[in-house]
């Protein structure tokens, strides 16, 4: 069945999300994992992965459009599949049109690549403000520049490409400094679905917890969709507990077939103190809490608030980049939100 493309969730302080633009057009084939769009927030612009490999299809959001987190804006089909179409995507204004910068009709330089069939721009030139900025930053000439974007619109390639022609007027790159502050992500989600299948989950000998719960939907997850750090290692999934010393961790076997029983058996072992690689879930409503980001983990950290009957719960991921990139937990927080959302795609995996 087509895989929904989302609008990554980037926190609660983040109300709406400004599409850049496609890196990929309707119809064209496009792999799993590989940049698919770009989206704008107040500090940066950020490319956002493939959540699957097919076609992409039923695109409903344009470059310019303000969405809200985890709002279905495309499809990402497999080849000959017929996709149904997703509900459109919810905009929290009236989309925006690209920026509009009024430029002098200009001849482009010799040296530069334009094809004859590609648009160029005249007196009225739309571009993206991802490309704007970096045209800005290199003093580009936007009159002069071959427009391939939607409705006639410059985007970032296209100030690429006139640089690659100019390599005079790209200047050298600066030292890069090392940057690393831990980040963190929250995502809401209703969990009455979730309280249901904890009921159907009793066993002989106890009910599971919320956190049991959560955990073999997340071990599951992991056993399909691994996640890597950045140095390329497959990260685990370990239990965080609160100790008089810190936290303690239990780590978890990743297995697709793992049931209830098993998990329950693997969490009566005794838990180690140190946990290096992989990511921890701490069960924050166990302290009363609705959110908790511990800022001293070692390791990237999932935490999961109260879950109540009639209210809604919070997934929250706090990370450092060195560890598990942004977009990456952006991706897969969603990706859990929509199973908790709804717990029998879990027995699919």
């Amino acid at each position: 069945m087509p895989k929904q493309v989302l609008v990554p969730p980037l926190g609660t302080t983040v109300d709406t999300i400004t599409l850049v633009e496609w890196l990929k057009q309707p119809g064209e084939a496009v792999t799993h994992g590989e940049p698919l769009f770009v989206i704008e927030t107040d500090k940066a612009n950020l490319d956002v992965e493939a959540p699957a490999t097919g076609i992409l299809t039923q695109v409903s959001a344009q470059p310019g459009d303000e969405l809200t987190a985890l709002t279905v804006i495309a499809l990402i089909a497999e080849e000959g599949e017929a996709p149904k179409t997703p509900a459109p995507a919810t905009a929290s204004a009236p989309a925006a049109e690209p920026a509009e910068v009024q430029a002098p009709v200009a001849k482009p330089e010799p040296a530069a690549a334009v094809s004859s069939s590609a648009p160029i721009c005249r007196e009225r030139v739309f571009i993206s403000p991802r490309a704007r900025r970096l045209a800005e930053a290199h003093n580009v000439p936007i009159a002069g520049l071959v427009a391939t974007g939607p409705e006639g619109a410059i985007i970032e390639r296209d100030v690429r490409a006139w640089l690659e022609a100019h390599p005079a007027s790209m200047p050298a790159a600066p030292a890069q400094t090392a940057v690393s502050a831990r980040y963190t992500l929250q995502a809401e989600f209703d969990p009455a679905e979730l309280l249901d299948w904890q009921d159907a989950l009793r066993t002989s000998k106890r009910q599971p917890s919320i956190l049991q719960v959560v955990l073999l939907t997340a071990l599951r997850m992991l056993a399909a969709e691994p996640l890597n750090a950045p140095d390329g290692s497959e990260l685990g999934l370990a239990m965080a507990e609160l100790s008089d010393t810190g936290l303690r961790y239990r780590p978890l076997p990743l297995a697709s077939a793992l049931n209830m029983a098993r998990l329950q058996k693997v969490l009566e072992t005794e838990p180690q103190e140190a946990f290096s690689q992989g990511i921890a879930l701490l069960d924050a409503g166990a302290l009363g809490l609705d959110v908790l980001t511990p800022s001293d983990a070692s390791v990237p950290m999932i935490s999961i608030g109260r879950v109540r009957r009639g209210r809604p719960a919070w997934l929250s991921v706090s990370a450092d980049p060195s560890a598990l990139s942004a977009l990456q937990a952006a991706s897969w927080l969603a990706r859990l939100v929509n199973l908790l959302d709804d717990p029998q795609q879990v027995l699919a995996i």
